[in-house]
C-alpha cells in the first residue's frame, strides 16, 4: 500500500477550506463556480441549517510549474484531497456551475473505486452547446428566437436593432461552433476584468463534455435562463442513470448571491440531506 507523506498529505488537505463547522462526520463538499475560489460558496453555506462541517474545495489552483489544471486533473487532484480528509464514503458533493463539472467528475472517480456517493448535487450546471444533442440544441434556439423576438417588438427601433444584431450574432456562432470537431478546444473572447483563472475556467466550460456518471444527481436550476432554452433535465436526460430537479428562484449568479435565492437553494439543500439514504440499484 502506497503510503503518503505528511507533507504531501499537508499539501493536498491545504486545498480544503472549512466554511463552516459542523457535528457530523462526514462533511458537505462544496465546488464553487468559475473563479475557482473555495469560498466562493460561503453565503450558501452560511444559510444552511444542517449540521455537517461545510469545506469549499480550491479545485483550480496551479501546478508547481505555475500551470493551470484541466477539469479531469482538478477532479483528481480534488478526489484525492477528499479522501484524505474522510477516508471513505458516503460522501455529499456539491458543485455550483463549472464546478459542477468537477464535482461529477470527482464523484466518478469516488465511485469508480468502490465508494458511495449519498450526494451529487449540480447547482445551475450545464455543459457548452456545441455538445448537446441536435435534436435539443435545435429546439433550444427555436425556443430562444421566439422568446428575444417577443422582446425585440416591444422596443422601440433605436433600441431594437442593436440587439437584434447581438442575439443574431450569437445564434449564428453556436450553429458555427456546433460544426467544429469536438476534440478542438476553442478559446473563448478575452474578458477584460476576468483573472487569468476566470478566463481559464471560462474556456474549460466551453470545451469540455462530461462523461456518463452511474448514479443519481440532484439539480437545483436557476429559474431565469436567457441563452439556454433548454430545462436542465432535458439536457441531463441519459447523462446520469437518474435525474432529480428542483427550481430555486433567480439568474444563475444571483443564486448564488442574491439573498432570496440562497435562502431558497440553502432551503433545498437541507431537504436533500435530511433525506434517509438509499440503497444504490444502479448497474
Amino acid at each position: 500500500m502506497a503510503v503518503v507523506s505528511q507533507h504531501n498529505a499537508n499539501n493536498i488537505i491545504s486545498s480544503l477550506v472549512q466554511l463552516r463547522k459542523g457535528t457530523e462526520d462526514a462533511p458537505l463538499f462544496l465546488f464553487s463556480g468559475g473563479d475557482g475560489n473555495p469560498h466562493g460558496l460561503t453565503a450558501l453555506a452560511s444559510r444552511m441549517r444542517n449540521t455537517r462541517t461545510m469545506i469549499g474545495v480550491d479545485f483550480c489552483r496551479r501546478d508547481n510549474r505555475g500551470q493551470l489544471p484541466s477539469v479531469e486533473i482538478m477532479a483528481d487532484r480534488s478526489c484525492s484531497a477528499i479522501r484524505t480528509l474522510q477516508p471513505r464514503g458516503p460522501y455529499h458533493i456539491v458543485g455550483y456551475s463549472l464546478g459542477g463539472l468537477v464535482a461529477i467528475e470527482v464523484a466518478r472517480l469516488l465511485q469508480e473505486s468502490g465508494e458511495e456517493i449519498a450526494l451529487l448535487g449540480l447547482i445551475d450546471t450545464m455543459f457548452d452547446h456545441r455538445f448537446w444533442p441536435m435534436r435539443i440544441f435545435l429546439r433550444s434556439q427555436a425556443r430562444l428566437i421566439r422568446r428575444h423576438l417577443s422582446i425585440l417588438l416591444q422596443l422601440p427601433l433605436n433600441q431594437m436593432i442593436p440587439m437584434l444584431f447581438d442575439r443574431s450574432q450569437r445564434l449564428f456562432f453556436r450553429f458555427v461552433r456546433r460544426q467544429m470537431p469536438s476534440s478542438l478546444t476553442i478559446s473563448t473572447p478575452k474578458v477584460e476584468t476576468a483573472t487569468a483563472i476566470e478566463q481559464h475556467c471560462k474556456t474549460l466550460l466551453g470545451n469540455y463534455r462530461p462523461k456518463y456518471y452511474a448514479g443519481r444527481i440532484a439539480f437545483f436550476n436557476a429559474e431565469n435562463h436567457d441563452d439556454y432554452g433548454c430545462h436542465p433535465a432535458e439536457l441531463w436526460q441519459g447523462m446520469a442513470a437518474e435525474i432529480e430537479c428542483r427550481t430555486i428562484s433567480g439568474t444563475h449568479v444571483g443564486i448564488v448571491t442574491n439573498n432570496a435565492s440562497l435562502t431558497d437553494l440553502a432551503a433545498a439543500l437541507d431537504s436533500k440531506l435530511e433525506e434517509p439514504l438509499a440503497c444504490p440499484t444502479y448497474e
